[in-house]
């Protein structure tokens, strides 16, 4: 009866694990709660991101050669071809416009999406799509401030100005693409809190569709939109938040935690199979070729 007896005994330490442990999740839970809402909160979330973004400059070390160097060879070279480019497009005034219109819609279609989601989750009570919808719109809002900022400071000229030489510092607005840099930024917050195969073609596609179309309408260059992708999608990247699985509720009920920016190892957004279209296209039309891309090191 004796070694029954210590098999039925309560462990007081365990107790206390799981009270601290209890305690802990429900801490994570409150957190989750409070920055899940709109408001006050969002906007705080916004510049957090802000901060982050504008800083991270500053981390840049010497072992993010390997990525950095790629990426500016790669825009120094559209750069370099995007006249060529922009003046071997269509000039017919109906496909231009066609072009326009559906960059225009597409990125009303998307920010309709982020908007669905977050008002589906609302009305089935379903907290990571509310979650999505509101951390897609902090990221648009994220890459639309960064672009804004970035169009003022450079000044280029968009294409059909003065014989699209697409020059900087004239007070122009073409560099980089609001359009291209909103869509990626919410493909990329999409994409990454829902991770199946279908929806990160169904994302990066509709982005891909969006930039492309920039520079086949003629109101950005080649260069605009390639720069313009890569600020989208590290624009997700501040908003993402680490899964934590509330042990103390339902098995399928999880929070998230929002999370600062860490160098991590992570594929380019054209690493992935829709990405490459953009950069493909954006290749092909200056008449280089496309080379394998190393992995890359972005702030996530």
């Amino acid at each position: 009866q004796l070694p029954q007896q210590e098999q039925t005994s309560s462990d007081p330490k365990s107790d206390t694990d799981q009270e601290d442990s209890a305690k802990n999740t429900k801490g994570q839970t409150d957190q989750a709660s409070r920055e899940n809402t709109l408001g006050l909160q969002t906007i705080k979330n916004i510049l957090r991101d802000q901060r982050d973004i504008w800083a991270s400059p500053a981390h840049v070390r010497l072992g993010h050669a390997d990525w950095l160097v790629p990426f500016g060879g790669l825009t120094a070279g559209f750069l370099v071809t995007d006249r060529d480019a922009s003046l071997h497009l269509p000039n017919s005034p109906s496909t231009l416009k066609h072009y326009r219109d559906f960059s225009n819609y597409g990125l009303a279609g998307m920010g309709g999406a982020v908007g669905g989601l977050y008002l589906w989750g609302r009305a089935t009570h379903d907290a990571h799509k509310q979650e999505t919808g509101i951390l897609s719109g902090e990221a648009v809002a994220n890459a639309l401030l960064v672009t804004e900022v970035l169009k003022f400071a450079t000044g280029r000229e968009r294409p059909g100005v003065d014989a699209s030489h697409g020059k900087f510092w004239q007070g122009g607005d073409s560099f980089p693409s609001g359009h291209a840099a909103m869509s990626w930024a919410a493909a990329s917050v999409i994409a990454h809190e829902y991770p199946g195969l279908f929806t990160k073609i169904l994302a990066y596609g509709a982005a891909s569709a969006i930039s492309i179309s920039r520079v086949e309408g003629k109101r950005h260059f080649p260069a605009d939109a390639f720069v313009s992708s890569g600020i989208g999608w590290l624009a997700g990247k501040p908003t993402a938040r680490t899964i934590t699985p509330n042990l103390a509720a339902a098995p399928r009920k999880i929070y998230r935690t929002r999370r600062k920016p860490q160098p991590t190892a992570c594929p380019a957004p054209w690493a992935h199979l829709t990405c490459r279209s953009t950069a493909g296209f954006i290749l092909s039309s200056t008449g280089l070729r496309p080379s394998a891309f190393s992995m890359m090191q972005f702030w996530e």
